[in-house]
């Protein structure tokens, strides 16, 4: 959907230039400058007119959408066709931009939910027993074999062996390691055999505190965006009556709804309504 979306936008911004240079060149009639912004701008925002329709049958209005599109439907109304295709177009990238990092921010957490590991295998009197990391106790030993994770953070007790810590670190060179050596969960180790004695439980292991920072950074931005989203609730509808009673109340008697005339090249009149 966002290479999708990408496209499309560049496909306006590519037009908007050659609008701009055509306009800008040519002596065209207002009109025709008109029809040619006005063509641009529904490539442009497709995008916001596709969340507020899409958004509309889902009974949940995309009002940053709405608000964009009314106010640069009425940059058009009253002549300003180029800014009104610029203001759309930076707003696009700007949502692309934030749909990028909402792409990356999923992506980062499925990462780090890879690296929690899925078992632990507990050394007891009778053998080895596969159990649950949450289930491991201070001082449990542990049975971590090549190509295993480590469930949690841990003290090696047993044998010598290298960790792959890149997903914790982002150092890439194995780290070597050997009896006395702390370990930490989500480290996979990648040659011998190793016995270690937990140190943490799993609640209190490096992986688990990885995931709650993670988690709560989005928590925080979810509740950012909370706030963004209460606010145009109430701003939306209170901006759409404006300018709708303004349109209805404002100007001389018999000039209701016409708006007044702004300054503009000669011959052409330029109209908002207030």
């Amino acid at each position: 959907e966002i290479k999708i979306q990408a496209g499309t936008l560049a496909a306006g911004a590519a037009l908007f230039i050659a609008a701009v240079i055509w306009s800008g060149r040519a002596m065209l009639e207002n009109e025709v400058r008109f029809a040619l912004f006005l063509a641009v701008y529904l490539v442009v925002a497709f995008h916001s007119f596709y969340s507020i329709s899409s958004s509309l049958a889902r009974k949940k209005l995309e009002k940053e959408h709405l608000l964009m599109v009314i106010a640069t439907v009425g940059a058009l109304a009253v002549g300003h066709y180029a800014e009104a295709v610029a203001a759309m177009l930076l707003f696009q990238i700007g949502c692309i931009l934030e749909a990028v990092s909402v792409d990356r921010t999923k992506r980062t957490i499925e990462k780090f939910i890879d690296i929690r590991p899925a078992y632990a295998t507990r050394k007891e009197e009778d053998g080895e027993v596969q159990v649950e990391p949450s289930q491991l106790e201070l001082g449990d030993v542990i049975i971590i074999k090549p190509g295993e994770r480590v469930p949690v953070d841990a003290v090696i007790l047993n044998g010598n062996t290298s960790l792959d810590t890149k997903a914790l670190t982002g150092e890439a060179m194995p780290d070597s390691v050997g009896p006395g050596s702390r370990i930490y969960s989500g480290s996979i180790n990648m040659t011998g055999v190793v016995e270690a004695q937990v140190k943490k439980l799993y609640k209190d292991s490096t992986v688990s505190r990885i995931m709650e920072l993670v988690e709560g950074a989005q928590q925080q931005k979810a509740d950012s965006e909370g706030f963004v989203r209460k606010f145009t609730r109430i701003y939306t509808p209170v901006a759409v009556l404006a300018v709708d009673g303004g349109d209805r109340l404002g100007g001389p008697p018999g000039h209701r709804g016409k708006g007044r005339q702004l300054s503009g090249d000669a011959g052409e009149g330029r109209y908002i309504c207030f």
